[in-house]
């Protein structure tokens, strides 16, 4: 029977080293080892302290957030904003669409007939047909607001009866027709003018106004509005008066050179000469020389049976052509103006013009004239 022997008898020896298993003690250099890794650990976690400390030197402090932007961040703030913005939007739309106040004499002057700001129709039918003629006597570029009295179709009315593609060219044309724009744009009326039975109107140029400084105009048809202002509701050309002759006083104005500023008037003076005559007065608006020049293109005699001739198969629109930005330059004060690239309507291109300034007379003459074929 095997002997029984506790654990802890002095009598066995303890296990020596070969006994223990291989590896479980380390040996020197592999301590050192170790001891060199914890220490690269460390030197690289010192490194990386003194990156983050270079990095917080160098970052610039904050600044502080502007009012502003805080006062933005708040929903109210930023609707109030928005509703500003709107107002402002909805101000300059209607001054582009209505206009600002008229010129009666300069552009801060206020239309005849029309609150200060221009947006509010005539009161009564006089003052409509006035301001007609009052936008049209001081023409501005661009100015549609002559129009803006018409109804759509009355506008179409208008543009037909003055041989022009729309209302803001016939108004275009009628207004280079104007010599005096202080008594143009006040025309005078008839006592019975004024007075008005109703909701419509009817109120002839010719018959029921004295019209001075520049063309008369049609007959105009008006109906009050439901706003209570008044507006042309129609319109038609009056021939009896459009192509009566002008009286001796009317055609020693036209002939006066003064009314010749530009050569794209002494052109159209010539346009309406062919229309109403008298022939001699537009045969005065050449030299000699281009007189001779424009009878023989025509194949006349002379000047004015060129003229006369021409009138007999032109209508009332001729008068009115419109002409190129280029029409009223100028070198050394010469200029010239080629029918071709002018709008003629109701008649024939006459030609190409030489006008050279005059200045005893301060004005345009015809000096040189030569056909054209505008194919």
């Amino acid at each position: 029977m095997a002997d029984l022997r506790r654990p802890d008898d002095s009598d066995e020896a303890p296990p020596s080293n070969a006994a223990l298993p291989a590896g479980s003690a380390p040996s020197p250099d592999q301590l050192d080892a170790v001891q060199r890794r914890e220490f690269e650990d460390f030197r690289r976690f010192q490194e990386y302290q003194r990156f983050q400390a270079a990095q917080n030197e160098e970052k610039p402090p904050e600044k502080a957030v502007p009012l502003w932007r805080r006062m933005l961040r708040r929903r109210f703030v930023r609707r109030l904003v928005m509703f500003a913005i709107l107002v402002v939007v909805a101000l300059l739309v209607q001054q582009c669409m209505f206009g600002g106040g008229g010129s009666a004499s300069g552009p801060n002057a206020q239309s005849p007939g029309f609150g200060t700001g221009g947006s509010v129709r005539p009161d009564n039918p006089r003052e409509t047909v006035r301001t007609v003629y009052h936008y049209i006597g001081h023409h501005e570029t661009g100015d549609r607001r002559p129009c803006t009295l018409f109804t759509a179709s009355a506008a179409a009315e208008f543009a037909e009866a003055h041989g022009a593609e729309d209302c803001t060219a016939a108004v275009r044309g009628l207004a280079a027709e104007v010599t005096d724009p202080e008594q143009y744009a006040s025309p005078q009326f008839g006592s019975g003018v004024g007075r008005v039975d109703g909701d419509t109107k009817e109120i002839s140029s010719c018959r029921s106004m004295t019209v001075r400084g520049g063309p008369s105009l049609g007959t105009f048809a008006l109906a009050r509005h439901s706003d209570g202002g008044w507006q042309v509701t129609g319109y038609t050309i009056e021939e009896d008066c459009a192509q009566a002759p002008p009286s001796e006083s009317e055609s020693e104005s036209a002939a006066d050179p003064t009314v010749t500023g530009r050569p794209s008037e002494t052109v159209r003076l010539l346009h309406t000469h062919v229309v109403f005559g008298p022939a001699s007065q537009g045969c005065a608006l050449f030299s000699a020389e281009a007189a001779a020049a424009f009878a023989t293109a025509f194949g006349a005699p002379d000047c004015a049976s060129a003229v006369r001739t021409l009138g007999e198969d032109v209508e009332t629109s001729y008068r009115s052509p419109g002409f190129p930005d280029s029409a009223n330059s100028s070198t050394d004060g010469v200029a010239i103006i080629s029918s071709c690239e002018m709008t003629i309507a109701g008649g024939p291109p006459l030609g190409i013009f030489e006008l050279t300034y005059q200045d005893d007379t301060r004005s345009w003459l015809i000096t040189d004239h030569q056909s054209e074929d505008c194919g």
